[in-house]
């Protein structure tokens, strides 16, 4: 009997070892499906905590919004903005963290804040939305493509909201335009001759391009496919009209100069839905089992008005982007008011996700602890973790206080990261660690 018993307790071991070491390695990656109910638990096995205060990224006076950051493959880190100027124009700005530093302080290249594209004066244009990824293998001067949004406007949109209405007014043309380093970051040249012109949105062209003031173009995101050797992967945001929005993605082959058309479909097909924001990671590399996570918000409203509010889902695609399913919402913000015992819905939005280690990282925006005001204006930037590849989510940390925004990550080793988020209209990041409970 205490023979059987043992050989129970040995199986038992091995097996628990055995499910993670299938889970993640070729021929048992996770191709599980995560349909199912949201759930609020905290079945995390890593607690997140913060490491040391924020520190700001840019030291250049004026406003500033929308920080990314990514780890070259020498070690060094690069970290964009957008650079507003206050008279209408824009720059997207690019500083560096050293090998050493790995986030705790930014500096600029000799002397100034290089940038990577200026929107020419009187041209009506703003570029934002800024992302860096490296290309090819690791040398001394990598070679680095940057995509980023460049719209025409109106002269009296040009200080205004970013979407006066919410239906895009003042909006003359939508871009997605690139621009490409040799040095490692300290000179840029635009992908074509003309890439801020109106180009097409077919193979070959330049830009990703639609006239406005509809389909708005919004949120790129690269990344560089560990599947197909040279192919680098675009996800944005296209309108279809004022409540309706689809995540897509196109692929080059050439380094960015040209894309694929038609685009594959992410998200939000045959849905009346504002679905947008896209970040995307895989979860074994190699694997092309993606997973994208993207604000939403339905159309159960009067056709003009949302009903809903934003909340934060998830899709996969078990083919490197070709395809994706399993739709499934994973944050839905509440606040209960006490002065009638209600619980309100509330916003969450803007999200970003990684892979760090073994668990995913999730950061938003969210209005869920207060009621005021416009919601984006008054937000907090929190972040969640999954365990078990987005089956269950923890409960939220909160990374920065209001009004705080358009939160991005970036993964340092297997248990560090970045947050990086605007706050009062500067950029900052925060070293993140994860704690094996």
């Amino acid at each position: 009997m205490a023979k059987q018993r043992k050989f129970q307790v040995l199986v038992f071991v091995g097996l628990v070892l055995l499910v993670p070491f299938l889970w993640i390695f070729p021929g048992g990656r996770a191709d599980v499906s995560v349909t199912g109910p949201y759930q609020d638990g905290d079945t995390s096995r890593r607690v997140a905590v913060l490491d040391g205060g924020a520190v700001t990224m840019g030291a250049l006076p004026g406003g500033q919004s929308y920080p990314r950051a990514m780890r070259l493959r020498s070690g060094e880190l690069l970290g964009t903005f957008v650079q507003y100027t206050g008279n209408g124009d824009t720059s997207i700005a690019i500083v560096q963290s050293s090998r050493a530093s790995q986030g705790r302080e930014w500096t600029d290249f000799g002397g100034r804040t290089k940038s990577v594209v200026e929107s020419p004066a009187g041209a009506n244009l703003q570029v934002n939305n800024a992302v860096v990824v490296e290309l090819g293998a690791a040398t001394a001067t990598p070679t680095l493509l940057c995509a980023y949004r460049a719209h025409t406007q109106t002269p009296a949109a040009l200080n205004g909201d970013e979407k006066p209405g919410g239906l895009n007014e003042g909006y003359l043309h939508f871009r997605i335009a690139f621009s490409a380093s040799d040095d490692g970051g300290r000179t840029w040249a635009p992908r074509s001759p003309h890439p801020l012109l109106p180009g097409t949105a077919g193979t070959g062209s330049h830009t990703v391009w639609e006239a406005g003031p509809v389909h708005g173009l919004w949120e790129p995101f690269l990344r560089e496919s560990t599947v197909t050797p040279g192919e680098v992967q675009l996800f944005y945001s296209r309108e279809n009209g004022p409540k309706d929005q689809d995540g897509l993605m196109r692929v080059s082959v050439d380094a960015g100069t040209s894309w694929s058309a038609p685009p594959f479909l992410v998200s939000g097909g045959g849905l009346a839905s504002r679905d947008g924001m896209m970040g995307v990671v895989e979860l074994a590399r190699a694997s092309g089992h993606l997973v994208a996570v993207f604000e939403s918000v339905v159309d159960n409203g009067d056709g003009v008005h949302f009903d809903d509010r934003f909340s934060l889902y998830t899709v996969e695609s078990l083919d490197d982007g070709r395809s994706w399913a399993n739709r499934r919402q994973i944050y839905e913000p509440s606040l209960l008011s006490s002065a009638d015992n209600t619980l309100y819905l509330r916003n969450a939005g803007a999200p970003q996700i990684i892979k760090v280690g073994s668990t995913l990282v999730v950061s938003f925006m969210t209005d869920e602890d207060r009621f005021e005001g416009v919601w984006h204006a008054n937000a907090v930037v929190k972040i969640i973790t999954s365990d078990d590849y987005g089956k269950t989510w923890s409960k939220s940390l909160l990374i920065a206080e209001k009004s705080a925004a358009w939160a991005g990550l970036l993964a340092l080793d297997t248990h560090s990261f970045l947050v990086l988020f605007t706050q009062n209209d500067r950029v900052k990041s925060q070293r993140v660690f994860l704690s094996d409970l």
